[in-house]
């Protein structure tokens, strides 16, 4: 798990160098993050590295994290 600002410094990133990345694992969810319903505020996201492994960023998120 990475902090909340970790994950947006990662993400931004991702973003900026134009890596896809997906809601969910199955990559189906293209250009999306995954926002957890019943843990406010998680969040979090998949890409793959430069080897093609699945890769994923989540903060602890929720309150009590």
């Amino acid at each position: 798990m990475v902090s909340e600002e970790e994950f947006d410094a990662a993400f931004a990133r991702i973003q900026d160098g134009g890596i896809t990345h997906y809601a969910d694992p199955a990559c189906q969810e293209n250009g999306q993050i995954y926002r957890r319903e019943r843990t406010e505020g998680r969040r979090g996201t998949y890409f793959r590295d430069p080897d093609g492994h699945l890769m994923e960023i989540l903060p602890p998120g929720g309150a009590g994290s």
